[in-house]
């Protein structure tokens, strides 16, 4: 992929993306790296699924005037390697992006429980980056 091309899907990822580092929930009880894009116009998703992989799904209207928006998703390594391949085109997102590539990084393979101490360090990169979407506090 040319460099022009990275450098647009970077930016519009970096308006329109969103970088998750989700917490344990009942049926998942281990914290997990996500990065989506929401919009309107499914082609651009279509763009970034060829590129780095993931799933794209469909997300109906709440209501009869409301338009169809669709979700690119993609989440665990492939999250990471995405975020590793635009890094140095992000501006705003470029501090959640290193939060995330660092947490990815210190993953445990399946099956390995993790100490008390990793589950607080991945609470606060968790923390981290979702206080990072906010750059007005900072």
């Amino acid at each position: 992929m040319k460099k022009s091309d990275l450098a647009y899907l970077a930016g519009f990822f970096d308006g329109e993306g969103c970088i998750y580092i989700q917490g344990p929930r009942p049926k998942r009880h281990c914290y997990q790296l996500s990065v989506r894009i929401s919009q309107a116009n499914r082609w651009i998703l279509e763009r970034y699924r060829m590129a780095f992989g993931g799933l794209i799904r469909e997300i109906k209207p709440t209501s009869a005037t409301a338009k169809c928006i669709w979700q690119w998703i993609i989440s665990g390594k492939q999250a990471m390697e995405f975020l590793k391949i635009i890094y140095p085109y992000l501006i705003l997102k470029q501090c959640e992006a290193r939060v995330a590539i660092e947490f990815q990084l210190a993953r445990r393979k399946r099956g390995i429980p993790l100490t008390k101490e990793e589950w607080a360090v991945q609470e606060a990169q968790r923390i981290l980056c979702h206080k990072l979407k906010d750059k007005s506090e900072y």
